[in-house]
């Protein structure tokens, strides 16, 4: 179990690190503007892909002596860290995430995880390739139920019609010691 956690860390150390991978996204994101929450769905694409990279890596060399396949492992995750970012830069091209939107969903995502390896306990399923597909499909069920119930603006909407509110209310304006009866208009968007 510490060797699996040990693998997981090196993994984004060296994901971050690799130069190759960081001028690639650097020439593909360096001329779009992202608000905060939509900057930490990038992030929590980066870091479901690298999941996923690390899961598939992990159910191809499952049996095998682990340690041989140290490129492919540092290939896997790199190449799913970054299609990870590049997919929900697609997927939140048009959206506008708040941060606590972006933090939910990752809470999501991490549920789904945790809720798939769970299944995966109670029914004592001892087959590692068989957790993992369980881990992964939680994990992506995590991600489109959360998706599911968020009401997530459009980038293109600025004012919705929910947004605006206009009230109308009678008062009395004071005019050389007389009471003028008036009408507030009151409008906020």
């Amino acid at each position: 179990m510490v060797h699996f956690f040990a693998t997981i860390f090196g993994t984004i150390y060296y994901d971050h690190l690799h130069p190759l991978g960081m001028a690639i996204e650097r020439r593909f994101f360096a001329g779009r503007q992202y608000s905060f929450g939509d900057g930490l769905m990038l992030t929590n694409g980066r870091i479901f892909g690298l999941f996923n990279g690390f899961m598939i890596w992990d159910l191809i060399t499952h049996n095998a002596e682990q340690d041989k396949y140290e490129f492919s492992r540092l290939l896997l995750s790199s190449l799913g860290s970054f299609t990870g970012t590049v997919l929900m830069d697609r997927y939140i091209r048009n959206l506008d995430f708040t941060t606590g939107q972006a933090i939910l969903m990752a809470t999501g995502e991490f549920a789904g995880v945790l809720f798939g390896m769970g299944t995966g306990v109670i029914l004592e399923i001892d087959n590692g390739r068989v957790m993992g597909l369980l881990a992964l499909g939680g994990g992506w069920g995590g991600l489109l139920l959360t998706r599911k119930i968020l009401e997530v603006p459009s980038e293109n909407q600025a004012i919705r019609p929910d947004d605006i509110n206009i009230s109308l209310a009678p008062v009395f304006f004071s005019v050389k010691h007389k009471l003028l009866p008036g009408i507030s208009l009151n409008i906020q968007f």
